[in-house]
């Protein structure tokens, strides 16, 4: 096992020997190490060496010489020079930041750059600066237009991060695609197969073969909303800045052509522009929301609420006692990513196809408690990612009824680890309780 520091050096030593100057192979190190170790490996040493092969082919640009022109006090335009994009997003945000110190307002365009890794990195810079902030960023096409099977969009992420008052920042980065790109190259690279529901072929039809979506299209998250969104970030991104757009950013693992000419667009600003009291109302925001996560034992069933994290319910002592088989379930649920920020009202709102959660509401007799009545979990679920939710009904809580014995058994994705098959029995007093997730609809 090598430690942080060797790693650091290492990854240092790799990007010096490709022309990068130390001070910028610093920054490039530093953000593919926090990749690793927020859980997002997708993200991380996995890219390192199509960043040196982009250097080699002279789509990238180890010595650029970037340009920031201020346009007024609050906002600045910076052109990359086809740097690696992790150096042309530092400079970006810090530059962001020092124009919201100043005037309350930061707002930073980027052209000429490419992938910089995770947005919630430079997020978080600017929260703990006390500020608050969007990201935005485009990428190669994966996502199609409504209504169209040709990819134009990318998966473009949306980021926006706030101090709390606390230790723990709010920050949200989250791609507007229902599965991440990085996973479905695993799964293709290893030949494993993908969720159904994610991915279309480049004929337009559903397919399960990571190699086949490659060339397809990736479905977006909410349907016509989702595709909405990248659009709009496409055009943030890339029309607003000036990187490139409309489907013309080259795919960095298979397109050496040229530069990828990525756009950025950071939007800082202090959380007191408009409320002298913004730390108290967060506060209190946190607060309310946090009411929703809890586990209660009473008689013969278990009620865990809403915003209860996989990670939680697997380490929680009255679950692995009630009903040892459910702390079993969330402690086999994805990456340690998904696993320590994923939430099991969120699991089941979603009612993904491959999820773990909806299997064991159907099998342990579930009641959904939401904000406006409870549903049984036989009249909740309705089909692959649909449910009887309501629009403004959010989910609070989620009742499980103690069976005599369980299991949950499942076959994962080596990948991602969601379930390509899952089955979950249940024993009652009167009745055997049968679901399966993942090969289609439950039982």
């Amino acid at each position: 096992m090598v430690n942080g520091k060797k790693l650091n050096q290492i990854i240092i030593k790799i990007l010096k020997k490709n022309g990068l100057n130390t001070n910028h192979a610093t920054i490039s190190s530093k953000a593919l190490i926090n990749a690793e170790l927020v859980g997002a490996h997708s993200h991380g040493l996995s890219r390192l060496k199509v960043y040196c092969d982009r250097i080699q082919k002279k789509v990238i640009n180890p010595k650029p010489k970037i340009k920031i022109k201020k346009i007024s006090q609050s906002i600045s335009k910076i052109d990359a020079n086809n740097s690696i994009g992790f150096v042309a997003a530092d400079i970006g945000i810090k530059q962001a930041i020092k124009n919201a110190k100043k005037t309350g307002i930061g707002l930073v365009g980027i052209k000429n750059s490419g992938h910089y890794g995770l947005s919630g990195y430079y997020a978080e810079q600017a929260v703990k600066k006390n500020l608050i902030v969007f990201c935005f960023t485009n990428a190669p096409p994966a996502i199609a237009p409504h209504g169209a099977r040709k990819s134009l969009f990318g998966t473009n992420p949306i980021c926006f991060g706030t101090p709390t008052s606390s230790k723990v920042p709010f920050i949200l980065d989250t791609s507007v695609s229902v599965i991440n790109r990085g996973k479905i190259r695993v799964a293709a690279r290893n030949g494993k197969n993908i969720p159904k529901g994610v991915a279309l072929d480049n004929f337009g039809k559903p397919t399960t073969d990571a190699k086949k979506e490659l060339p397809g299209v990736q479905l977006p998250i909410a349907g016509f909303r989702g595709s909405g969104l990248a659009w709009m970030v496409d055009i943030l991104s890339g029309d607003f800045t000036g990187g490139n757009h409309g489907g013309k950013v080259k795919d960095p693992f298979d397109d050496f052509s040229g530069p990828q000419n990525i756009g950025h667009l950071f939007f800082v600003m202090k959380p007191n522009l408009f409320v002298g009291n913004y730390s108290q109302r967060i506060k209190e925001n946190i607060k309310r929301i946090k009411k929703l996560s809890w586990m209660k034992v009473s008689g013969k069933t278990i009620t865990i609420g809403a915003t209860t994290k996989h990670s939680e319910v697997a380490s929680s002592k009255d679950v692995k006692k009630a009903i040892p088989s459910l702390s079993s379930l969330a402690e086999g649920i994805g990456d340690p990513q998904v696993r320590n920020r994923g939430t099991i009202g969120g699991s089941i709102a979603n009612n993904d196809p491959s999820a773990d959660y909806p299997s064991a509401c159907l099998a342990l007799n579930a009641t959904i408690h939401t904000n406006k009545r409870k549903i049984e979990s036989d009249k909740f679920f309705k089909g692959i990612f649909e449910t009887d939710l309501k629009k403004a009904e959010l989910i609070e809580a989620v009742e499980f009824e103690v069976p005599e014995k369980s299991a949950y058994v499942k076959y994962p994705n080596p990948a991602s680890r969601y379930a390509i098959v899952g089955v979950y029995v249940t024993n009652y007093k009167n009745e055997v309780r049968v679901s399966i997730t993942g090969a289609g609809h439950w039982v």
